[in-house]
């Protein structure tokens, strides 16, 4: 059962979770003195709360995202079972990310283990170039 409270809590909580519960406490005060029913009201407010949750782009929006499903939850915004599946998309978007993540670190490494190969190598070849004009400037004996 939804209801048509505002969330109220200390400021210093995740500031994704203070945007959600900022925006659906506005849409409960624009819903005052309308002829809403407090039902209505709170679906209001929770489609705003919805709509406020982080970008599924980084490991920190996904971790955002979830702390905003999780207190969703637990304020009754958002469904137990409607909450655990969002929460499942989470999971696999964040799956997806740090594998991503991974091919990225995996390609750096590669890139900078060939760029020390092309190093050494260009050593090499200065010591062979140096060593050429040695014996070329040596007289013969």
């Amino acid at each position: 059962m939804r209801h048509a409270r505002p969330c109220i809590h200390k400021e210093t909580r995740n500031p994704a979770v203070q945007r959600c519960c900022q925006a659906r406490n506005r849409a409960i005060a624009d819903c005052k003195g309308l002829n809403v029913s407090d039902y209505q009201s709170a679906d209001i407010a929770a489609e705003n709360y919805l709509a406020n949750l982080p970008d599924l782009a980084s490991i920190q929006d996904i971790k955002d995202y979830a702390t905003c499903i999780n207190h969703g939850i637990a304020i009754s915004v958002i469904k137990p079972k409607d909450g655990n599946a969002m929460l499942a998309t989470a999971r696999v978007v964040m799956q997806t990310v740090r594998a991503e993540d991974q091919q990225r670190l995996s390609a750096a490494k590669i890139a900078h283990a060939n760029a020390k190969i092309a190093l050494a190598q260009s050593r090499e070849e200065r010591q062979k170039t140096k060593l050429q004009l040695r014996e070329q400037v040596q007289p013969a004996a």
